[in-house]
Order: C-alpha cells, then structure tokens, then sequence
C-alpha cells in the first residue's frame, strides 16, 4: 500500500450484511477504523453486500465472480457500490490492493 495508495485519501464504508464498518484512509494508511452508523460520519464512497456474498469473497479461493471488487460490481447483483465512484475509480489500484489484503487475512469479525 505504501506505493499504490499514496494518494488515497477517503473514506471508505463496507456494509456487511447489517454491519457497516468506515475505513479512514490517508495517503494508503488506515488511521482510523469505525464501526456502526452515525449521521455525521460521511463517507466518500463504499461496498455493500449480504453477508452470503462476503462469506464468498473472502473464502480461499474464492469462487468465480466473488475474486475481485469489479467482478462483482459487474455480475453479482447482491454487490452494490455507494458514493463517489469516480473517487473510487481513480483510486482503483490502491482499493483493489487493499481488498487484496482483505481477502488474505480473511474475513472481518
């Protein structure tokens, strides 16, 4: 992350079923990490999903359609992508990286 996200500065949320959970992210760097909803957390953009559709993702090896954050942007219908996707879009390497890493350490609790 340290070369790819040098310049992802943004918050990020990923919905977990009924979990919601904000990455702050500076220069590549999680600074903070908060969970649950709160009207003045804003967000700069975020991925939400039914908890079958994480538990997908981050099983070893994931399944086709459920290996990366476009696949299942553009084939699974349970996958929603929020906010500012054109943020998203020019930090693509670095929350794909990320996501990457995600998926290593397996699933959040």
């Amino acid at each position: 992350m340290d070369l790819v996200g040098q310049h992802l500065n943004a918050t990020v949320a990923f919905a977990f079923g009924a979990q919601r959970h904000h990455l702050v992210l500076q220069h590549g760097k999680v600074v903070d990490v908060r969970h649950g909803k709160k009207l003045d957390w804003r967000v700069d953009f975020g991925f939400r999903a039914p908890d079958a559709v994480w538990d997908k993702f981050f099983s070893r090896p994931a399944p086709p359609l459920y290996n990366s954050v476009f696949a299942m942007a553009m084939r699974v219908d349970e996958f929603e992508m929020e906010g500012d996707t054109l943020l998203f879009a020019q930090n693509a390497r670095s929350m794909t990286r990320l996501l990457e890493l995600m998926q290593i350490q397996g699933q959040p609790q």
